[in-house]
């Protein structure tokens, strides 16, 4: 027996305000759809901005009886699909193309609802909805479908669909934030985004990246299209920043997916600022110079309040996200391990992995102790092992407090020759935490030392 659809009217109802309840958006109209629309050459014409109730089937042995809508896009925005169903069901919503090409592939699994985005110039698309499994083989499903399109402004972009390549790569203006959508299914194989930003002088610059998901890989890749940075999701965060003091010129930003199927959404911003001077930190300040010089290169970035608070002790998860910023070679020799007191949520997670990764920095048992202070013979093996410093001479360099016996002393000699010592009248201070500007200190002369230059 063939199940046959379930027919609604196809009286367009008119003057009627429908509010979704997940949204606070106000479409003109609802409508029923109309049939027969199972084939592209049928497909209904449907609002950019409204609602559509509709029903698809599928029958055991027999072919699945789906909705093509058409929609036309007159200016280049964003289209967000919202869908409620009547029930669970799994089904899948497809985006193509006036050539029929998928664009868009999302399964929506055993779920009453799904909300997804993707970027459309101009043309004509097609919206196909169907159910891909049907456990009870005789049934059929109701839902709604509520479309809504943000035409791009000024301040609000999104990626052209072949930006695959550097030379295809989507120029991105500064102070911008784009939108964009990867694709990777059966029919299309995986899908890469490259994204340019033109720097036109030595300047700070940050370029966020935001996601739905936690499926991703980003790489930043210089002029030649040579990898500078990158970094993947592990399933841990939605977010990535590639931050510091870059040199005037052209990157590259590439972001793919290790989604198993479907769409992932995402944001990208590329935001450039003049770097100002610490209200605290003066120019006749002891260290202005090294301080000045962290700031520059992105190390450092002081308080909302402007100030830098220079005589602070420095604390292990603000030292982590400092080294990992002044350009350190970390090469992961371990896994992360879990701490009890370290969310994947916090700001300076991923710096801390990728040192504890290294070898760099160890926890306390169960507990990293992010909050609390290092002392100098701490920051001193910290600095040798993520800068890779070394001792190339036989010279022993005196310091009253610091005995040939004590563990640290090793990593205090190769500190001493390199010249990444403070000069605290012979003394090295191994017991006494560190400041915020015995920091800054330390590392930009552990920089020039190892002739690391940080983006």
């Amino acid at each position: 027996m063939k199940l046959k659809k379930i027919l609604m009217t196809s009286t367009l109802i008119t003057g009627i305000a429908f509010v979704s309840n997940a949204s606070s958006n106000v479409y003109a109209a609802s409508i029923l759809e109309v049939e027969p629309n199972d084939t592209i050459e049928t497909a209904q014409p449907i609002s950019l901005n409204g609602e559509i109730k509709g029903n698809i089937s599928k029958v055991y042995k027999e072919p699945t009886n789906e909705d093509y809508l058409k929609i036309t896009v007159s200016q280049d925005g964003i289209l967000n699909l919202k869908m409620d169903k009547s029930e669970s069901f799994e089904n899948k919503i497809q985006v193509l193309d006036s050539e029929k090409n998928i664009i868009m592939d999302r399964k929506v699994g055993f779920t009453k609802n799904l909300e997804d985005s993707i970027n459309l110039g101009k043309g004509e698309y097609y919206i196909r909805l169907y159910l891909e499994y049907n456990a009870d083989g005789n049934k059929s499903y109701d839902y709604n479908l509520i479309t809504s399109f943000k035409p791009y402004t000024a301040s609000y972009k999104g990626e052209t669909e072949d930006n695959d390549t550097i030379e295809r790569a989507d120029l991105i203006a500064v102070n911008t934030t784009y939108h964009g959508s990867l694709l990777k299914s059966n029919h299309s194989g995986d899908e890469i985004d490259i994204f340019k930003v033109s720097i036109p002088k030595d300047t700070y610059t940050s370029i966020n990246l935001h996601f739905e998901d936690s499926f991703w890989n980003v790489s930043l890749l210089d002029a030649n299209g040579k990898e500078i940075q990158s970094d993947y999701s592990q399933g841990r965060t939605e977010s990535h920043t590639f931050d510091g003091q870059f040199k005037a010129g052209d990157y590259y930003i590439k972001v793919d997916t290790y989604f198993d199927y479907g769409n992932l959404n995402y944001s990208i911003r590329a935001d450039i600022s003049e770097v100002k001077s610490f209200k605290d930190i003066s120019k006749n300040h002891e260290f202005y110079k090294e301080i000045s010089m962290v700031r520059e290169l992105g190390i450092i970035n002081g308080y909302t309040d402007g100030n830098f608070r220079p005589n602070e002790k420095i604390k292990r998860k603000h030292v982590a996200a400092m080294i990992n910023r002044a350009g350190a070679t970390l090469t992961p020799i371990r896994k992360m391990t879990y701490f009890s007191d370290l969310r994947v949520t916090d700001s300076a997670y991923d710096s801390i992995r990728k040192l504890y990764a290294a070898g760099v920095i160890d926890g306390n048992g169960d507990n990293f102790n992010p909050e609390n202070s290092l002392t100098h013979a701490q920051i001193a093996k910290i600095l040798v092992n993520a800068f890779g410093l070394e001792k190339n001479s036989d010279k022993v360099y005196s310091f009253s407090d610091v005995k040939k016996s004590a563990w640290y002393y090793d990593y205090v000699q190769i500190l001493a020759e390199n010249g990444a010592t403070l000069n605290s009248k012979g003394k090295f201070n191994p017991n006494s935490p560190v400041t915020r500007a015995e920091l800054a200190v330390l590392i930009s002369r552990t920089i020039e030392a190892s002739k690391i230059i940080p983006l």
